[in-house]
């Protein structure tokens, strides 16, 4: 296995499953397995839903591949659990496609958001588990998948929400999936079986390559015509009719010509399936070392990561900055079965190298000067019974190009949305009449006129009424609605203080029941909002969830200014800590920031619906940073001077003693010179390890050192010594006359004004409103009686 290591083209920082470290079992396990897939799993989706924004209750399908691990329950109901998605949320688990799995989810994908409105947000997780798939013995053509197979996930989020396209990084243009399993070659090309001695594995044949060829080339007959450019189409056609008269003819055929993809895709992902295959697709489609650059590279660095390798490919574009707003981009994959799969994006802005990119450590090392020469998977075929494979038969496909009459798919919706555009614009045109015309990013006011469970139609002075989906109305987590809450009739001494964030409770709003043909709100109802576009009609669309959703970014700026420790819940855990909500915004509180330690995944998930004091510690809107702090918190209510707190002696020095604080652990320092104002000649005379005391928080020399004292909670001098008991027992009293003593020379924090570039609403209507002065505001009068 070594030997086919060398030459496998790998390098040395590709990842491995964890159980191939543990010295302890050398055998993989259904534990292992799992802890492989929740790590990739989770950690992919954390990320995606930190970078999008987007919250686990608008996501409508869930797509989870994973080629050669399939557990019950399955992966994607792992991820429903984790999550909390909704009851009615689609999903689809799906195995056994290989390397070609996550190009053909996207389209899946794809497909579903094409064909329901109600589908907006559709979560694709791409992963193969290569724990319970590693091949314990010694046929060579099995250990091939040890030496090239290794870790690695991917999460993406595709959306038919036209309001987040200014946020998307690509646009899907087109897909194709090609399934050549028909032919028992393409079948049996890599198969999983039991070897002579009954150790299970993926057997890669000899005719891996040629097979790879064949499809190859029969997968981009069928593409091209889709995407390549006219002049390009042309000169292939040429060439294959040429090719078939010059046969009948009885002439020595030429060498068919190969369409340049390179003028229709400014960019391509090749399956990085291993060397040879990366070569056999290059030799097909006759590419420079340029093109396949990024397929070499990313099997150097992260190996064959199976149906997640394009997407590595992917980032090494964007950690490059190759990418420029407009390009297009060709994903093509290659899988059991035999499967061909490719997507075409166009990119609607520039690439940039993103904080989480897993390129971050080593771009700057890569292209590698030199890649060996491959003997690895080399297939026993001459290169020539590819290179003269006859395409005629297949050029069916392309001919129907050249016919009278043939045209183009037309897009018969956005056609019908602009006449109806025309049609409003024609006739609006003998009508003398100011309207608000609405722009992106508008804060507007709105009354409702009509809507059904669907959406709402809002007035906001525009030429054409707003629309408003359902679930743009709701500004806040439905979910927080139980423990947000305020009864202000009952709980408003609990409710109004320092920590505490909250709603103030409406009877007859948050009773409403959801009811066919019923809108979320009654007409008449006055809604504050954002305008985010407008409709291929013409109409403004418009958010109320998107304004204050700047308004909760407000607020907790505000929080963090104040630096007072605030109670949350915790909702949600993954692997690197725990989640919350703050003001609706997801919050992340890393495990490194609990104060107590983590020692593995059950004691983060017993966090959840706890309820912990945190201060903000980060806030990054531009990319939903909300990151807390539990040590700072219990620092801040704990440690300030002046507070009593319970501890336990843990060690004895001659200058003192340790003592540990609570159940925490934190520890600080008792000098002797603070444990009783009469002289002490020996701590071990006064105090002993694990003896239980009260001890007050002073000043500390050391701004990074915790300092108590008892000698503050005495009485009188040497009171400790004669009576402890007495100390402890009169501890609260005299800790509050040593608050008062210090209250004087406390430096008050100042605060500096909250910095925004975002307007706020409601402080300023009339300049803030970008609709307000299309309003006229009417006082009933009420007569006297």
């Amino acid at each position: 296995m070594r030997n086919i290591y060398f030459k496998s083209g790998l390098g040395d920082e590709t990842y491995g499953p964890p159980f191939i470290f543990d010295e302890e079992n050398d055998v993989p396990t259904l534990d292992s397995a799992m802890q492989e897939a929740r790590e990739g799993v989770f950690s992919s989706v954390d990320a995606l839903l930190s970078k999008t924004g987007i919250d686990p209750s608008s996501i409508d399908v869930v797509i989870v591949t994973c080629g050669s691990f399939s557990p019950f329950p399955s992966l994607s109901s792992l991820i429903v659990n984790h999550y909390n998605l909704r009851p009615d949320v689609k999903t689809f688990n799906l195995s056994g496609m290989g390397c070609s799995s996550g190009v053909l989810s996207i389209d899946f994908a794809a497909r579903m958001l094409r064909s329901s409105e109600k589908v907006q947000n559709a979560l694709v997780v791409i992963t193969e588990s290569i724990t319970l798939n590693w091949y314990s013995g010694d046929n060579r053509s099995m250990l091939v998948t040890n030496c090239i197979f290794r870790v690695g996930c991917t999460a993406a989020m595709l959306t038919n929400d036209p309001t987040r396209r200014r946020v998307a990084k690509m646009q899907l243009v087109d897909s194709l999936r090609t399934h050549h399993g028909a032919d028992d070659r393409s079948y049996r090309a890599a198969f999983q079986e039991e070897d002579e001695n009954g150790f299970t594995g993926v057997a890669l044949t000899k005719d891996l390559i040629r097979v790879a060829g064949v499809n190859l080339t029969q997968h981009i007959t069928l593409l091209a015509p889709r995407v390549l450019p006219l002049s390009q189409l042309a000169s292939y056609a040429y060439s294959a009719v040429t090719s078939a008269l010059r046969s009948r003819a009885g002439e020595s055929k030429p060498k068919p010509a190969v369409p340049d993809f390179t003028t229709a895709f400014q960019h391509m992902c090749i399956h990085t399936g291993g060397k040879a295959v990366i070569e056999q697709v290059g030799r097909v489609l006759r590419l420079s070392d340029e093109v396949t650059e990024p397929a070499r590279m990313t099997l150097n660095r992260f190996g064959n990561t199976s149906s997640s390798l394009v997407f590595y490919e992917l980032a090494y574009f964007e950690a490059k900055e190759r990418v420029k707003k407009g390009d297009t981009m060709w994903m093509i994959a290659f899988g059991t079965g035999f499967k061909v799969g490719s997507l075409v994006w166009k990119w609607l802005q520039d690439s940039s190298q993103e904080i989480d990119n897993p390129w971050n450590d080593s771009i700057d090392s890569y292209p590698l000067e030199a890649w060996p020469v491959n003997d690895l998977l080399v297939a026993e075929t001459d290169d020539e019974e590819t290179d003269n494979l006859d395409r005629n038969e297949v050029l069916e496909d392309f001919y129907k190009l050249f016919k009278s009459g043939g045209s183009l798919p037309q897009e018969s919706d956005l056609g019908e949305g602009l006449k109806e555009a025309e049609i409003g614009k024609e006739g609006r045109e003998n009508v003398n009449v100011e309207y608000y015309e609405p722009k992106p990013g508008d804060l507007v006011v709105g009354v409702v006129v009509s809507g059904n469970e669907n959406k709402l139609d809002v007035n906001v002075g525009a030429d054409l009424i707003g629309t408003m989906l359902t679930k743009e109305v709701l500004p806040l987590y439905h979910k927080e609605m139980n423990y947000m809450l305020c009864d202000m009739e009952k709980d408003a001494e609990e409710f109004m203080v320092n920590g505490k964030v909250g709603i103030m409770n409406n009877d007859e709003a948050v009773s409403w029941e959801d009811m066919p043909g019923r809108p979320v709100v009654e007409p008449g109802t006055i809604l504050f909002a954002e305008v985010l576009g407008r409709t291929l009609s013409g109409r403004p669309l418009l958010s109320t969830r998107r304004l204050f959703r700047r308004l909760a970014w407000h607020r907790v700026r505000q929080i963090k200014q104040l630096n007072e420790p605030i109670r949350v819940k915790i909702t949600e855990w993954n692997t690197g800590g725990l989640l919350t909500r703050i003001e609706g915004l997801r919050a992340f509180l890393p495990k490194i920031e609990l104060m107590n330690r983590i020692n593995n995944y059950t004691d983060l998930k017993d966090n959840v619906g706890r309820w912990l004091y945190v201060l903000i510690s980060r806030i990054n809107e531009d990319t939903n940073d909300l990151i807390l702090s539990e040590k700072d918190a219990w620092e801040m209510l704990h440690l300030r001077e002046g507070t009593l707190l319970e501890g336990t002696v843990k060690k004895i020095f001659p200058y003192g003693a340790q003592i540990r604080i609570g159940e925490t652990n934190r520890s600080g320092l008792l000098h002797v010179s603070k444990i009783s104002r009469a002289r002490i000649d020996s701590v071990s005379n006064v105090l002993a390890v694990d003896e239980k005391v009260k001890v007050l928080v002073v000043k500390s020399m050391f701004p990074d050192k915790i300092s108590l004292s008892i000698a503050d909670l005495e009485s009188e001098p040497g009171l400790f010594l004669s009576n402890k008991e007495k100390v402890f027992s009169e501890a609260e009293e005299m800790a509050k006359k040593y608050r008062r003593l210090i209250s004087p020379f406390l430096e008050k924090p100042k605060l500096e004004p909250v910095t925004t570039n975002v307007a706020i609403p409601f402080e300023d209507e009339e300049n803030s409103l970008a609709n307000w002065k299309w309003f006229k505001f009417e006082t009933d009068s009420i007569p006297d009686s």
